[in-house]
């Protein structure tokens, strides 16, 4: 696969941009469901979690050590459909439409 890089690593770039698109959007789905007083807690727990990222790799590289590269793919798929089919459910939560908040004029500027 080395001499055609040229097709592997627009590949690669697209997966990984595929795959790191989606935390901004879960970051806005969690602020906007949660109530203001709360978000603090929240955000701090799924920071902690992000962590997982290295348990994970060190599992990961066990794993294919132990059963090759193809069963460590196929684990990988296999938790991405069950998060799929944990996460796709949550999105019927959420609301169809943004409500827009208008500002309230302060009382020193109406009282003029």
């Amino acid at each position: 696969f080395a001499s055609i890089w040229w097709v592997m690593v627009p590949i690669y770039v697209a997966r990984t941009a595929f795959i790191n698109c989606t935390y901004p959007l879960q970051e806005s789905i969690l602020m906007d469901v949660l109530p203001k007083g709360t978000r603090a807690r929240w955000k701090s727990l799924d920071s902690v979690s992000q962590f997982g990222w290295c348990g994970s790799a060190f599992l990961g590289g066990w794993w294919s050590d132990r059963h090759g590269y193809m069963h460590t793919f196929l684990l990988t798929v296999a938790l991405q459909a069950v998060s799929l089919l944990m996460y796709t459910p949550l999105l019927a939560m959420l609301p169809r439409h943004e409500h827009r908040f208008e500002r309230k004029p302060s009382s020193g500027a109406m009282a003029r």
